[in-house]
């Protein structure tokens, strides 16, 4: 085992870790925000060393963020907190919708310098547009904690302006808060191991960023446009629920285990639940099992992520547009990330790349 130095309230103490610490050679994961015995608990890792803060106010605390591989940083501050989010919205003028960003932060932060949604220093500048992202944060990648903090920041920022940052919940992140890790990355076990905390704990109802998921929806309704992570079976549809109705069984299913019919089916695996669901993006109903759901969720069109594609594109007589692209893939390979984008009632796809940025309008189906 591995000895490492933590700072506990100007005293030095030495700390010996888990002998898995030894496959990574220098860990760098946080802020994570506990809150505790009245108490507001600061905890990260930087280099393999565990650091915390304590606070007894929410104003006293100002979250340094890093940023990955570079000497930038932000600064990220407590919110109150939050109402659950609304379900239903009016569409934006314009939007930027994407999905499966799965910790991979330079081509997150790519995608929103380029489009507009922040500038060079980290804020806001999309004005009174939305951001929608549509799930799967966490998991495969290495800076999932950096690009939660981001959204949470652009989120209070954009609402400042008039705007809005949409996060629906995908299955990976739910995933997470119902302690199913089968896809994390080695680096989170043993960054919460060098914390004292485990992988339940740090997004556990006690802590900012567990709070806050828990505010966020797994469907929303925006103008005519159902936003979804995986895609709506007919077996939902047809229990014709409320956004909200569908929304309050997926909040129940992140601290609980769904026992009754409808929670099963909304929460439920690849065969129905609207996080999983696959056969909508594979195009394995039919046209009239579209056209029924979005006639029973009064809109026209749904924008789904959750199953990889070659490229953005609109089927069911463009009433399906499937977005998730294999980001990981084509940032490192040909340095270019795409996304989904609405202004002035067109769609396009917007592909940039570390020296071009194209908007090409979205070949719809005749």
């Amino acid at each position: 085992m591995n000895k490492f130095y933590v700072f506990f309230v100007g005293v030095l103490f030495t700390v010996e870790t888990f002998s898995q610490v030894d496959s990574i050679t220098l860990i760098n994961d946080g802020p994570y925000v506990f809150y505790r015995d009245n108490k507001i608990v600061v905890k990260q890792v930087r280099e393999n060393v565990y650091k915390y803060e304590t606070f007894t106010r929410i104003d006293e605390v100002r979250l340094i963020c890093r940023v990955p591989n570079k000497p930038d940083s932000f600064l990220v501050n407590l919110q109150v907190p939050r109402n659950l989010e609304k379900a239903v919205y009016k569409m934006s003028k314009k939007c930027l919708i994407t999905s499966d960003i799965e910790g991979n932060f330079e081509a997150f932060v790519l995608l929103l310098k380029s489009t507009g949604i922040m500038n060079n220093e980290y804020k806001w500048k999309f004005g009174s547009g939305h951001l929608v992202f549509l799930g799967d944060m966490f998991d495969r990648g290495q800076f999932v904690t950096e690009c939660l903090w981001l959204l949470y920041k652009l989120e209070y920022e954009a609402e400042a302006a008039g705007g809005k940052v949409h996060f629906i919940l995908g299955n990976h992140d739910i995933m997470n808060l119902i302690h199913d890790f089968r896809y994390v990355v080695p680096k989170y076990t043993q960054s919460a191991e060098l914390m004292g905390e485990t992988l339940k704990s740090v997004y556990a109802s006690d802590t900012e960023l567990g709070r806050w998921l828990r505010t966020k929806n797994i469907i929303e309704k925006m103008g005519n446009l159902v936003l979804v992570h995986a895609g709506i079976s007919p077996e939902v549809a047809n229990l014709k629920l409320s956004y909200e109705e569908m929304n309050r069984w997926g909040r129940y299913r992140m601290d609980s285990v769904c026992k009754l019919p409808a929670c099963a089916a909304v929460t439920g695996g690849s065969k129905v639940g609207l996080y999983w669901y696959r056969a909508m993006a594979e195009q394995k109903i039919t046209q009239t099992d579209v056209d029924s759901a979005l006639i029973k969720l009064d809109a026209n069109r749904v924008i789904i992520g959750h199953t990889i594609m070659d490229s953005i594109h609109a089927f069911y007589n463009n009433k399906v547009i499937a977005i998730d692209l294999d980001h990981e893939e084509n940032f490192k390979n040909k340095a270019t990330i795409e996304a989904l984008y609405y202004e002035k009632e067109r769609f396009y796809r917007f592909i940039i790349s570390s020296k071009k940025r194209k908007k090409i309008p979205l070949s719809l189906q005749k």
